[in-house]
């Protein structure tokens, strides 16, 4: 019984194997005649034919990297842009006029504090990446 099954696996695979060789033959044929169409023959036909040109798995990978970059950032974007005038309006409208100097004072430096803490956020994430490569 698990003969007669292997040898369907392996008669199966051999299929799945001949389909995918005249598929890439077929698509390596297409791109020589693209290339010969659009007068782009000779080392564009040589690479049509290389084995290695047709692998974009590099390509693919860093343009779904880039696809989440965008995507995180246009999000970022869209979220800052609701919030912080809601936040901007908020610390704007404490009453200091309770607190003690020294309070009140502080509460005077905090947008400068809040640039410094996204700026040393920044350079962190630069030294990080530097260190990285």
């Amino acid at each position: 019984m698990f003969g007669k099954l292997k040898g369907e696996i392996r008669s199966l695979t051999e299929t799945a194997d001949r389909g995918y060789e005249n598929a890439k033959g077929m698509a390596i044929l297409a791109a020589i005649q693209l290339f010969g169409m659009l007068g782009l023959s000779g080392t564009w036909e040589k690479q049509a034919l290389s084995p290695f040109s047709m692998d974009n798995r590099g390509q693919m990978a860093m343009a779904d990297k880039a696809v989440s970059i965008v995507v995180a950032i246009v999000v970022a974007g869209l979220l800052a842009a609701f919030l912080l005038p809601i936040a901007i309006e908020e610390l704007s409208s404490v009453e200091t006029t309770d607190w003690s100097d020294g309070a009140a004072a502080m509460w005077d430096i905090l947008p400068l504090m809040v640039v410094l803490a996204i700026f040393l956020f920044f350079v962190t994430v630069a030294l990080s990446q530097r260190r990285g490569r």
